[in-house]
């Protein structure tokens, strides 16, 4: 599977902006990390493994 890494600099939070794509194509789903989680929070839980080899 497809695993991309972007990472860049937000004028207006003033801070880095981290987010992870996983696969090429397919339904779009948006998983979110909890309050005090990170951007690759899904992935260390085994989410992205859980779904990865699903057919649209």
């Amino acid at each position: 599977m497809n695993r991309e890494y972007h990472r860049w600099y937000s004028e207006r939070l003033h801070r880095d902006m981290e987010l992870l794509v996983f696969g090429h194509s397919g339904e779009p789903v948006l998983l979110l990390p909890t309050s005090k989680g990170r951007f690759f929070q899904a992935e260390d839980f085994g989410r992205i493994g859980a779904i990865a080899d699903r057919e649209v």
